[in-house]
């Protein structure tokens, strides 16, 4: 199950299931706050933990750093609506108007805040004070300069979501898939002109390259993309069979042999197959 979202009431059950046995509340911040929303949307009345399980997330990512603030957010929002609290409001539309002031200091901005920050002020907008859309939009238009791989699926998943939010302002701004390609394709280049100067990391753009080949089959990176991905896995599957292999460290084997084992672009020997990935 996906614990970042869940799909229908249906799959409460479910949820309430895998709260109750991870004591690692903050982690499942938005899972909890998705299953109070349903419920509360579809009249469904949950146990009595759940609310108090909230309330916990709330407390245990306060000052956590490593809680993405707009689950923090959408957590404190919930419990507002079923247990109506002005402090609540306050404390989410303070970290949804600092979010929303961060656009303005682009040039000390990284890629994956400037994602998150134009995610909270786009889907939070309505708290944001003296709103200009028109700022989120041209700073989604800046964005290919500032974002390099790793792209996270949640990434690419806000950045999807942050243009369905504000199509009428982005007419001539690229769209996601526009946006994804372009980042991954200048890795691509950045890679291949400097290799290990670029600072890039092969196997994370094998992992782009698979994406954008075997699962979307996108033509954008048919031709020089296409053919070095293929050259690379020839060369991982020969460094297999050395001792070299190996010597690699344990989580580099286990990449490698994941590419060699789910590609669709490369005829992976049988004998292969059978090749036992590191534990």
């Amino acid at each position: 199950m996906n614990t970042s979202t869940i799909s229908g009431p249906e799959a409460i059950p479910f949820a309430l299931d895998l709260l109750n046995k991870t004591s690692d509340k903050a982690s499942l911040l938005r899972l909890v706050s998705e299953v109070c929303e349903l419920a509360r949307k579809h009249n469904i009345l949950l146990p009595d933990w759940v609310q108090d399980y909230l309330i916990d997330a709330i407390n245990q990512s306060r000052n956590n750093p490593a809680v993405d603030r707009a689950d923090y957010i959408l957590a404190l929002l919930t419990l507002n609506l079923s247990h109506p609290d002005s402090a609540l409001e306050a404390e989410a539309t303070a970290i949804i108007n600092r979010a929303y002031s961060s656009l303005k200091t682009l040039p000390s901005t990284t890629g994956d805040q400037l994602i998150s920050s134009l995610y909270i002020s786009s889907t939070f907008c309505d708290y944001v004070e003296n709103l200009d859309i028109t700022r989120i939009a041209d700073t989604y238009k800046l964005l290919a300069g500032k974002l390099n791989i790793p792209l996270s699926p949640l990434q690419q998943q806000r950045l999807r979501a942050i243009y369905a939010d504000n199509a009428p302002f982005l007419k001539d701004a690229p769209t996601p898939s526009e946006l994804i390609n372009r980042v991954i394709l200048n890795a691509f280049n950045d890679y291949r002109t400097k290799g290990a100067d670029s600072g890039i990391d092969p196997i994370l753009l094998m992992t782009h390259l698979d994406d954008a080949l075997n699962r979307r089959h996108d033509p954008a990176f048919f031709g020089a993309p296409l053919r070095w991905y293929a050259h690379t896995l020839e060369q991982w599957v020969n460094l297999t069979l050395t001792p070299r292999f190996d010597r690699l460290p344990a989580p580099r084997r286990r990449e490698i042999v994941r590419h060699l084992l789910h590609t669709d672009l490369y005829p992976v020997p049988v004998s292969y197959k059978h090749h036992r990935a590191p534990q």
